[in-house]
């Protein structure tokens, strides 16, 4: 693990370094996590990309002349040729940390790859999202913050996987964890018009400048004085009462019949959020056993989030979108009992046929 933080320090502390990462709770918060382990001088060039935007060509262009890249939260696992383009196009090495299974080839030799779930203190987690590995990096050092300890729930709440880290917050006090939910839901079920990619860096630089040495109360107050975090909990209210009204419209939909008698429900919804996420992952919680699969129509195409209960071996969910042709999508990745996928607009009538005989076959 130490060796993981030196070569994350040396790379970043680099003139000309850079860092990109998804921009939801966990790819925010995994860079805030970062720049938390480096020198107070300053920090890299900070690139939020979209889950539309995983195009690792485009994004190596943009990167002309960078040195050092780390690339977090980044499913890559869609995108491999990508990852090598971008790998090839940097000065220095490419470091990517994230919990999707991947499988690049032809990278130089200076590129590392980090599943946190490989290591020891990821060992019997199926999830382990790269802001709270970063945050266990954080505090085998010893450096952890109240603050910091607030935004890693901040984290886990807005990745769905709060309960499976329980254990690092049990001296939390339940206030603050409410506030650590409210705030996790609300960058994660962002509204169309989401915060700017200036709007996010202010959020990473306010984080890093104002709450490092404050205690709680006024780490809250900062982090929440930011324009873009206003933006996206002035939306909790709505974004939760929308989860689960659509729960509820999921939860009423005949189950399609399946071989093995398992309870298989696809449900599209319409909002004026980004919800998917969020509406599969709290019907999952209300049925007893089973899958669920949401559709729901975006600006670049169709977000599709697949939930399987934690009884259940099978199916393999991640392995049901990558049997499907790379063609109808423009991302797709994730885990066998969570998984999500961005579909071309045109390929959506295609998927949701091609998915509806996937589960009938479980």
């Amino acid at each position: 693990m130490k060796d993981i933080t030196r070569a994350i320090v040396g790379a970043l502390s680099e003139d000309g370094s850079a860092i990109a990462f998804h921009q939801d709770a966990d790819g925010i918060l995994a860079a805030y996590f970062a720049c938390r382990l480096l020198p107070a001088s300053g920090i890299p060039r900070l690139i939020p990309v979209e889950t539309e935007n995983f195009d690792l060509a485009d994004l190596s262009a943009y990167l002309s002349g960078t040195s050092n890249l780390l690339m977090l939260d980044i499913n890559i696992s869609s995108v491999e040729s990508g990852v090598a383009t971008l790998a090839h196009s940097l000065t220095g090495s490419l470091i990517v940390i994230d919990d999707h299974d991947q499988r690049p080839t032809d990278l130089p030799s200076a590129s590392i790859l980090i599943d946190p779930r490989s290591l020891p203190t990821g060992q019997d987690r199926e999830l382990f999202p790269p802001s709270l590995f970063l945050f266990s990096l954080l505090r085998e050092q010893g450096i952890t913050t109240a603050s910091d300890t607030y935004l890693a729930a901040v984290a886990a709440f807005g990745e769905g996987v709060f309960d499976r880290f329980r254990d690092w917050f049990l001296t939390v006090d339940r206030t603050v964890l409410d506030s650590a939910r409210s705030l996790g839901w609300s960058i994660n079920g962002y509204s169309r018009s989401s915060p700017s990619s200036d709007s996010i860096r202010d959020v990473i630089a306010t984080l890093l400048t104002r709450t490092a040495d404050l205690l709680l109360p006024l780490a809250v107050e900062a982090i929440q004085d930011s324009r873009a975090i206003k933006e996206v909990q002035a939306a909790d209210a709505r974004v939760s009462a929308e989860v689960n009204r659509l729960s509820d419209t999921v939860l009423r939909q005949a189950p399609i019949q399946t071989k093995s008698g398992v309870t298989a429900i696809i449900c599209r919804v319409q909002s004026n959020y980004r919800v998917a996420n969020l509406v599969a992952s709290n019907s999952r919680s209300r049925i007893v056993s089973g899958v669920v699969a949401v559709e729901q129509k975006g600006e670049k195409g169709t977000w599709v989030e697949l939930r399987r209960t934690r009884d259940l071996v099978e199916p393999n969910l991640l392995d049901v979108l990558l049997r499907m042709p790379s063609a109808w999508f423009i991302a797709r990745g994730g885990h066998p009992m969570a998984c999500g996928a961005t579909v071309k607009s045109e390929a959506t009538d295609k998927f949701s046929s091609a998915l509806v005989d996937a589960l009938a076959r479980i």
